[in-house]
């Protein structure tokens, strides 16, 4: 019980079964980082050009369940707020990379391509 106290190697793990099942090597625990799953979601929705309801879909919600049963289910508005934010940040990137490039840029676009809009 004291190696417990004074152990660092179980502040990374919730608990001590989850630690000596990830040690046995036969299952791995690890805290899940519900950004970055979300954001991961996002870019496959916009990648693939899928509904923002694939997120609410029953199947899609009972896959990620049984990967991990701790995941938070987001609904689609979450995901189109998501969206946004990820609109955002990749705008951002693109304005440092020009402001970053000395040389001239050319942007030209015809009648069919008008509103054509690509994040990535």
């Amino acid at each position: 019980m004291r190696h417990l106290t004074k152990c660092n190697v179980t502040s990374i793990y919730k608990d001590v079964g989850r630690m000596i099942i990830a040690n046995m090597e036969k299952l791995s625990s690890r805290e899940l980082d519900h950004n970055h799953i979300r954001e991961i979601m996002t870019i496959v929705i916009v990648k693939h050009g899928f509904l923002f309801q694939l997120v609410e879909y029953k199947w899609i919600r009972e896959l990620l369940s049984y990967l991990n049963l701790d995941l938070k289910h987001v609904s689609r508005n979450t995901i189109v707020s998501d969206l946004w934010k990820f609109h955002l940040k990749m705008k951002e990137k693109l304005k440092h990379e020009m402001h970053q490039c000395h040389n001239r840029i050319c942007l030209t676009s015809t009648s069919t391509q008008v509103g054509c809009i690509c994040l990535m």
